[in-house]
């Protein structure tokens, strides 16, 4: 039993973290997505909102990416200055970049950069890190998120890529976690609860692995973009996505230890 569950737990990491392509494409119309293939550069540009608060010992900032007005969380950063194109070399970002934002603190250099990917015809973002003194002279980049066109819809305000993340409820020694990933334009969801309290978003992996998890893979998952409910063979709800803070899923045949609907917040 816990080698079939660590067999599912890694499939839904992997699933998960990095976003694997194997799903075929499914036709769509061509006025209900945006084309990124022609997209100028100019309609896709990273925007940051402070969040620091009084004491944070550093800067603090979201960094949400904009292709053609579709919005998305890309994650956080400390400083968020736009990088001139001249500078990307010396930080090993590439020249074609579509456009960087980072910077220094505590002599550790963060930057995040979006590029096409030619081959694919996607909109790839990745996140580096270097520290002044370490051993090797590599930032490290990392893809965080990729976008293509059938996730990008032309009314910016039902884009299911804003909904691919972690999602979690803390109650105390018991909490849940929801998983979205998209492969493609085809979302899929796991379930989750834990007989602890919720870990953080950066130590999941490792609390997952130490069992007391029961996982629930929502089969025939779908999301209705133009009223962000969704279904499933066993599950159905709804997302509620707020002008201010992180987005919500609330189920409808699932209840929280308090008798309410199952709610659980995006966790990044």
């Amino acid at each position: 039993m816990k080698l079939q569950f660590t067999a599912l737990l890694a499939g839904m990491l992997l699933l998960f973290f990095n976003s694997c392509q194997d799903e075929p494409d499914k036709k769509s119309e061509p006025n209900d997505i945006v084309e990124i293939t022609n997209l100028p550069d100019e309609r896709i540009y990273f925007e940051c909102e402070n969040v620091t608060q009084i004491n944070d010992s550093s800067p603090h900032h979201e960094v949400f990416i904009v292709i053609a007005d579709n919005k998305t969380k890309v994650g956080d950063i400390e400083v968020c200055d736009v990088l001139p194109p001249e500078q990307y070399a010396q930080h090993q970002i590439p020249a074609e970049a579509i456009q960087a934002i980072g910077g220094l603190v505590d002599d550790t250099y963060t930057f995040i950069y979006a590029i096409r990917d030619h081959w694919t015809g996607r909109i790839l973002v990745k996140k580096g890190q270097h520290t002044e003194g370490q051993r090797d002279t590599s930032y490290n980049y990392r893809t965080i998120l990729d976008f293509a066109s059938q996730q990008l819809s032309t009314n910016p305000n039902i884009n299911p890529a804003q909904l691919v993340g972690a999602y979690g409820l803390d109650e105390g020694n018991h909490s849940y976690l929801f998983f979205v990933s998209m492969s493609r334009e085809t979302l899929s969801a796991q379930l989750i609860e834990l007989d602890r309290p919720l870990p953080a978003f950066d130590q999941m992996a490792d609390a997952l692995k130490e069992g007391g998890a029961i996982p629930e893979f929502l089969h025939g998952f779908d999301v209705n973009t133009q009223t962000l409910n969704f279904k499933a063979e066993h599950a159905k709800g709804k997302f509620v996505m707020p002008d201010n803070g992180p987005v919500t899923v609330i189920f409808e045949d699932r209840k929280d230890s308090k008798g309410n609907p199952l709610t659980l917040k995006k966790m990044n």
